[in-house]
């Protein structure tokens, strides 16, 4: 059976049994594993209400739902995702200094609201926004980046 998942979570589909399965599943929320906060990719990138293949496939489907999610976003949870969008790859200072935070505190406050309302809407944030750690100079330094799809996302 063909169906569609819209942006706002609602499914379409010409079988009703099959629309109260899925949305059943859809209700159980998946357990992935996560490496912190901001979009460290889990293993596994099965997202059932994203990449749903409806009318007009997937891929489709996945950019709508990510772009209500970015449309949902306030303060500084946007401000952070416009950074990575204008910036590219910035580190966890430039960061900081660009939503005008006092440091990685309060930068965590962000990306792990972030990461918690993404999971909430059931959109894969790995596809936005990463975080990476790489070593500079014996010390490590935190770097987000662009996700895969950021760029789809802003290209309304």
């Amino acid at each position: 059976m063909g169906y569609t998942v819209l942006p706002d979570g609602s499914i379409q589909t010409d079988d009703a049994d099959e629309a109260i399965r899925l949305s059943k599943k859809l209700r159980t929320p998946e357990k992935h594993e996560t490496n912190g906060a901001m979009g460290v990719a889990p293993k596994s990138k099965t997202q059932t209400s994203a990449t749903s293949q409806g009318e007009g496939g997937g891929a489709d489907a996945e950019i709508v739902a990510l772009r209500a999610f970015v449309d949902d976003l306030k303060d500084n949870q946007r401000r952070a995702l416009d950074a990575l969008h204008t910036h590219g790859k910035l580190s966890a200072e430039d960061l900081c200094k660009e939503l005008g935070l006092t440091g990685n505190m309060a930068l965590g406050g962000v990306t792990s609201a972030l990461q918690k309302n993404a999971n909430k809407a059931k959109v894969d944030f790995s596809l936005l926004a990463v975080k990476t750690i790489e070593p500079l100079g014996g010390k490590k330094q935190i770097w987000y980046r662009p996700g895969l799809r950021l760029k789809e996302v802003y290209a309304k």
